[in-house]
């Protein structure tokens, strides 16, 4: 059976066999008709449909990178590329970066970037992480399959990428977690792309409903040389017991979805409005923003030379910060502080405009599991 259109385009591919589609059972043209979802049906819809929203995971194609694009992770574990976190054991990697060379994406044509993993001297297995909050895990307790792609480069022999699933004990909170699932994938291939599936069955997961953690996990011995690389792009989870097509956000959805987690504000040009504050004395100004709502209240840090950060007084004139710094209040606001060591260059009480004035300064919200 061939169905040539199916109505609707955010279509959910867990269909009952009693469950009917509008299509075509023939080639050519004519007239609708109703086509039973038997076994064959099922699969072609949940293979040419997109299910927009299908994927659970958040920047599976490694294209925003809020933080930066190089990283040293640590064996404290570090978010790199927005929403990874990477955990090297025994020692620092190399580096972590994105990649957008067009032989180490994967080669279907669905993404323009992938994870770079660098290894070092005594590295031994490197985890890399998606944690998924109670709210969003808790309609995941069903047949479900983790699908990515992964390239390596520099070992002297294949070796089997091995696939976790821990839940979090507390709700959101993955200081302490159980696994769940530990499965050895098949050897990859030194050199070339390979995409992975794991299909499983969250329905007995004792506490899915307080969070999930998928993991990638690189074992001992392949990345413990500066001449050992990691790939990894189009991780995707998803419901249901077969991987389908890679759901390829648009940039600005997946960037929304990012910042639910980690707000960058500042930092991509070299002058930046932030906004306009009030001086508190002849030295100190403040202001107040709002921001999209996060996941929850962030951590605020402000990164950079303060001189990076300009105010001006009521003659319009603008002084560089001597000292700043950052604070949330809330899930949705924060406060930049402004100082000038000496001089009396504002009038307190007073309106002032707060502006980046180098691209190397601002600020970074993270509320991340």
């Amino acid at each position: 059976m061939t169905v040539q259109l199916v109505s609707g385009l955010g279509i959910n591919p867990q269909f009952a066999a009693t469950d009917k589609v509008l299509g075509r059972s023939t080639a050519g043209a004519g007239a609708g008709e109703e086509i039973a979802c038997t076994a064959a049906g099922r699969n072609i819809i949940a293979g040419t449909v997109p299910f927009m929203g299908k994927n659970k995971l958040i920047n599976g194609n490694q294209q925003v990178w809020q933080r930066g694009t190089t990283f040293v992770p640590t064996t404290a574990g570090m978010y790199c590329s927005d929403r990874f976190l990477i955990t090297p054991a025994g020692a620092s990697l190399t580096e972590a970066g994105q990649e957008a060379t067009a032989a180490l994406v994967p080669p279907n044509l669905l993404s323009l970037y992938s994870l770079r993993l660098r290894g070092n001297a005594s590295v031994t297995t490197v985890d890399i992480a998606q944690r998924i909050e109670a709210k969003n895990a808790a309609p995941l307790r069903q047949n479900c399959t983790f699908s990515f792609w992964l390239y390596s480069s520099g070992q002297a022999a294949a070796f089997k990428p091995k696939v976790l699933i821990n839940t979090a004990n507390v709700a959101d909170v993955f200081t302490a977690v159980t696994n769940k699932l530990s499965q050895d994938q098949d050897d990859n291939t030194v050199g070339a792309w390979k995409k992975y599936t794991v299909t499983f069955d969250a329905t007995a997961y004792a506490n899915a409903e307080k969070g999930i953690e998928v993991v990638i996990r690189i074992p001992d011995g392949n990345l413990h040389d500066t001449d050992h690389y990691v790939y990894l792009s189009q991780l995707q989870l998803e419901a249901g017991a077969a991987a389908t097509e890679f759901e390829n956000k648009l940039y600005g959805e997946t960037l929304r979805d990012c910042e639910f987690y980690c707000y960058k504000l500042g930092g991509r040009n070299a002058v930046e409005l932030i906004g306009v504050g009030k001086t508190y004395s002849t030295t100190e100004a403040q202001l107040y923003a709002a921001i999209p709502q996060m996941r929850s209240q962030p951590v605020a840090t402000f990164v950079g030379a303060a001189a990076g950060l300009s105010a001006n007084n009521a003659t319009n004139t603008y002084y560089a910060a001597t000292s700043a710094g950052a604070a949330a209040y809330g899930p949705n606001g924060f406060v930049v502080y402004f100082t000038y060591a000496t001089g009396a260059i504002f009038t307190a009480g007073h309106a002032t405009q707060m502006y980046f004035n180098a691209a190397t300064t601002y600020i970074l919200l993270e509320a991340e599991l």
